[in-house]
C-alpha cells in the first residue's frame, strides 16, 4: 500500500512557488501629446492693467436716484462695479494626428470701467450743498480705489498663476477655437483664490463705504450747509 504521507510530500516537491512582490508591477503611463506641448511651451505672456478708474460727474433727477440707491435720503450716489476682463491670444500645434490649444499671450484688465458720480439735480454746483455732496462722494471714490491698490497686486498674482496652471486643450476641429477660448477664460475666472480675492475687494468696499455712510456723518454734512 502506498504511503500517503509520501505521496503528499512527493506532490509538494513538484511544486513551484513564484514569490508575489508588491510594488513591482506598474502601470505603463503614456503622456499625451498636449502634456508633451505643456512641458514644451513657453510661459504665457501676460500683460496686466489696473484701471483706477476716472470718475465721471452727473446730475440726476430725485426719482431716478432713488431709484439707483434704493434710499429716500440720499442726495448723491457713486457707482462702480470691478470688473475683470481677459484677451487671449492662443497658438496651435499638431503632430500629424492630434492638434493641441494653448495660451501664447492674455491682456488681463481689471478694475473700474465704469465709474460714475450723481449728484441730485436741485443743487446748483456753486451751493454750499453741492459742494458738501460732491465731497463726500468723492470719499467713495476714494475708498474704491484705495481698496484697489491694496488688492491689485494679489488679484494679478492669483490671475498670473491661474493663467499657467490651464493646460493645452486637445483640438481636432479648427472650428470649436472660440468655444475652447471661452471654455479657457471661464477656467481662469472661476479660479478659487481669483474668485476669493474678488469677494474680498468687494467686501472692504462695502464695509468702509458703509462707515462713510452712517448717521452721525450724514449729520455732520447736513449741519454745514442750512438749504437741505
Amino acid at each position: 500500500m502506498k504511503n500517503k504521507n509520501e505521496s503528499f510530500f512527493s506532490v509538494l516537491n513538484k511544486i513551484t512557488v513564484i514569490p508575489i512582490v508588491f510594488g513591482m508591477i506598474s502601470p505603463v503611463y503614456a503622456e499625451t501629446f498636449c502634456e508633451k506641448v505643456k512641458e514644451e511651451a513657453k510661459e504665457p505672456k501676460i500683460n496686466f492693467i489696473a484701471d483706477y478708474g476716472k470718475a465721471h460727474y452727473q446730475d440726476i433727477r430725485r426719482n431716478l436716484l432713488i431709484e439707483k440707491s434704493g434710499q429716500d435720503h440720499t442726495r448723491g450716489l457713486t457707482e462702480a462695479d470691478f470688473n475683470i476682463t481677459y484677451q487671449i491670444k492662443t497658438n496651435a500645434v499638431n503632430n500629424g494626428k492630434q492638434g493641441c490649444l494653448f495660451i501664447e499671450e492674455i491682456d488681463v484688465k481689471y478694475g473700474y470701467p465704469n465709474l460714475v458720480v450723481y449728484i441730485e439735480d436741485k443743487y446748483h454746483p456753486n451751493s454750499c450743498e453741492y459742494r458738501e455732496i460732491l465731497k463726500h462722494e468723492n470719499e467713495h471714490v476714494k475708498v474704491h480705489q484705495s481698496v484697489l491698490k491694496e488688492l491689485a497686486p494679489k488679484i494679478s498674482l492669483a490671475v498670473y498663476q491661474a493663467v499657467n496652471r490651464v493646460k493645452p486643450k486637445e483640438l481636432n476641429d479648427l472650428s470649436k477655437v472660440d468655444k475652447i477660448t471661452d471654455d479657457i477664460i471661464k477656467e481662469i475666472q472661476d479660479d478659487f483664490l481669483v474668485k476669493r480675492l474678488t469677494e474680498r475687494l468687494e467686501e472692504n468696499q462695502r464695509n468702509q463705504n458703509e462707515k462713510l455712510d452712517e448717521k452721525g456723518n450724514y449729520h455732520k454734512i447736513q449741519n454745514r450747509c442750512k438749504n437741505w
